[in-house]
Order: C-alpha cells, then sequence, then structure tokens
C-alpha cells in the first residue's frame, strides 16, 4: 500500500485536493448566495476525485515509462522495484476507469455533456507526455505546467455560470486572485521543470532525449530558467504594487518576494547535479508556499 502511495505521488495528491477545496469554499461557496451555487460540496469532492485520478494515472504512467532514465539517474524508481510494470499498468487503468465513471456521472447530472470530452482529453496529453513529450524540447515542460494551471481553473470552469450570472462583492477579488495563483503555479512549476531536466541531463541523454539541457546545455537552460523567474517577478510585482495594506506587503516580501531572491542566488551558483537537486527540492517548497499565500491572502 506505501508502494502504491509512492507510485501516485501522494503528497501531490494532497497538494491538488487542498488548492482545490480552498478555491471553492475560499472564492465560490462563501461568496455567492447558497441558493445559487450550481455544485453541491458532494459533488465538488467528486470532482477533486476525479482530477486526483487523472493527476494519479499520469504519474503511474510517467513512472513506467521512466525506467530506464530513472535507472540511469539513481533516483529511486518505484517500477519495477516495488511494483511490477503489470501491477502498475493495473492501477492506471482502474484509475482511468473509475475517473471516467465520476466524469460521467457530473457531466450528465449537471448538463455538462460537451464539457466531459475534458477528462479523456488530459488522460490523452498526459499519455503524450510520459510517451514522447517529456523528452522533447520544452513542450514537456509547458505540458505538465499547463496541466497544474488547468487543474487550479477547473473548479471555476465548473462554476463559471456562478461567475457570470452572479453579482457578488468580491468577484473581482475572486478573479484576480484565481488569475495569480494560476499564474504562479504555471510558472513555478515551469521553472522547476527546467531545473530537473539540468540535474536528470545524464539519464535524458543516454536515452535519447531531446530535452532543453540535452540539447543546448546547461548554461542555456540556466537562462531560461532564469528568464522564467522573472517573468514570474513579474508578476508577483504587479501583486505587489497594488496592495496598499503595509502588513500584507511586509508578509508578501518576506514569503514570496524574498525566497525568489533566494532561487535566484541558487540558480547562479548551481553547477553539479547536486546543487540542481537542492534547487528542485527547494523550488517545490516555494512553489508550495506561494499557493498557500495567494489562497488564504
Amino acid at each position: 500500500m506505501i508502494a502504491v502511495l509512492r507510485l501516485v505521488r501522494w503528497p501531490n495528491l494532497l497538494i491538488i485536493a487542498a488548492a482545490q477545496l480552498l478555491i471553492y469554499f475560499r472564492f465560490i461557496h462563501h461568496s455567492v448566495p447558497e441558493t445559487s451555487l450550481l455544485f453541491s460540496c458532494t459533488d465538488i469532492a467528486l470532482l477533486v476525485v476525479c482530477t486526483l485520478l487523472v493527476a494519479g494515472a499520469g504519474f503511474v504512467l510517467n513512472d513506467i515509462f521512466d525506467q530506464k532514465t530513472d535507472a540511469v539517474n539513481r533516483t529511486k524508481n518505484i517500477v519495477p522495484k516495488l511494483i511490477s510494470v503489470r501491477r502498475a499498468y493495473q492501477i492506471y487503468f482502474s484509475t482511468i476507469f473509475l475517473g471516467t465513471l465520476i466524469s460521467i456521472y457530473l457531466a450528465w447530472k449537471y448538463g455538462f455533456l460537451m464539457s466531459w470530452i475534458i477528462f479523456p482529453a488530459t488522460n490523452f496529453l498526459l499519455y503524450l507526455y510520459s510517451s514522447s513529450l517529456k523528452c522533447s524540447l520544452l513542450l514537456g515542460n509547458i505540458a505538465v505546467s499547463v496541466f497544474i494551471g488547468f487543474s487550479l481553473l477547473l473548479i471555476p470552469y465548473a462554476n463559471w455560470q456562478v461567475f457570470l450570472n452572479e453579482n457578488f462583492d468580491n468577484k473581482w477579488f475572486a478573479f484576480q486572485h484565481i488569475a495569480i495563483l494560476t499564474s504562479f503555479a504555471v510558472c513555478s512549476n515551469l521553472f522547476r521543470e527546467i531545473i530537473k531536466d539540468i540535474e536528470d541531463i545524464d539519464g535524458d541523454s543516454s536515452c535519447d532525449c531531446k530535452t532543453l539541457a540535452v540539447v543546448y546545455g546547461s548554461s542555456a537552460a540556466k537562462m531560461i530558467a532564469a528568464s522564467v523567474l522573472m517573468i514570474l517577478f513579474g508578476i508577483e510585482l504587479l501583486y505587489f504594487l497594488q496592495s496598499n495594506d503595509a502588513s500584507a506587503k511586509l508578509k508578501f516580501g518576506v514569503l514570496i518576494l524574498l525566497p525568489l531572491i533566494v532561487l535566484t542566488t541558487m540558480l547562479i551558483k548551481a553547477k553539479e547535479k547536486k546543487q540542481f537537486h537542492q534547487l528542485s527540492i527547494a523550488a517545490k517548497w516555494y512553489m508550495l508556499i506561494g499557493m498557500i499565500y495567494f489562497l488564504l491572502y
């Protein structure tokens, strides 16, 4: 059971679930009159579970396809060491099947029949990512980052009629925070994906992957990563400047801007695999702290 939880990356799934639920309860459920809410809390929970099944299936498939590169990079690959390839495929198809049932139920119940295509389309894109896009120049990095952003926008999308038809006091606040949160998540994850490519350059090269680091080298990849950090800084600066609350600015500076400077310094100094691994971990924590901040403040 522990091996299965590790296979589906349970901490990542927990973060996705928490983010989706916080978006719903902070920006929708507590802002809109109860009579105007489209989804029940039970069905929102089912929508979150559906997202987790898609993401979990993607993580399983990724481990199946990554056996060779993981062996070269000496990562703690779960497939086939702890879970056989056959068992991994069984888990993958089981999650896909269960997710399909939930998505059909929700689409039928709320009349979102055309929107049901999102579920199989996302599964197909995650398959493309694991089988080919991951080894392509930046496309894989962008694809997985967009998926992160999409997972955050799914709850607002499911409630788009509420946003369009209801006038509530903090509608602009909700739009603004969701947009900034999504942009932050996409950019910070894209940065981490590029850093992971630099860290895994040996394994990717041995498997003939055409990642940014393999094709143009670590130095060029670092420059692209630095450019992503600059975009991230621009987004954060806009958010910082529009606030008139000195206390909020102080919290933002300490929790968001200061760690970004630390990440930039680590990026400049990074030269060895171990340093890029540390930077990747730091980037993951930064993304988590940033998402918590934008969801709670």
